[in-house]
């Protein structure tokens, strides 16, 4: 496997399916070969719920659940179930372009980086970064 693409999930049964979609273009037509991990953290809303159902059942994306422990604790979950050489880090409310995940396994297989970082879309009730971008020091 060469990239493992980990979403922590906690009731956001409105917002994966958007993350999800903005994942499908890629799993369709790419040569790379790509795992999508959903680690539940234990929601409870019946919509999730619903929605991790369904999306297990395509086959196309594994979901792990645990009780409620944290985002943090969901994407460990997440690494220690993973086999990607790779690991891209999404979150539920989060979309990126295809491309992203084409790009980083060109820049991390060259051998001239340890650490990728694209810009992902965000979306839903909280549409913008916790933290400020800018330079770093």
């Amino acid at each position: 496997m060469d990239v493992s693409v980990i979403i922590p999930h906690y009731n956001a049964g409105n917002y994966l399916p958007e993350a999800i979609n903005s994942l499908r273009p890629f799993l369709k037509s790419s040569s790379i070969l790509c795992e999508v991990i959903i680690a539940d953290d234990g929601s409870t809303d019946a919509h999730s719920i619903a929605v991790l159902k369904q999306l297990e059942q395509e086959g196309l994306f594994k979901v792990i659940r645990q009780s409620n422990k944290g985002p943090a604790a969901a994407r460990n979950n997440a690494i220690s179930n993973s086999t990607g050489k790779y690991l891209l880090f999404l979150d539920s409310d989060n979309k990126i372009r295809p491309a992203l995940i084409e790009k980083g396994v060109e820049v991390l297989s060259s051998g001239k980086a340890d650490i990728f970082y694209g810009k992902a879309h965000f979306f839903g009730e909280k549409t913008k970064p916790l933290f400020s971008q800018g330079e770093l020091n």
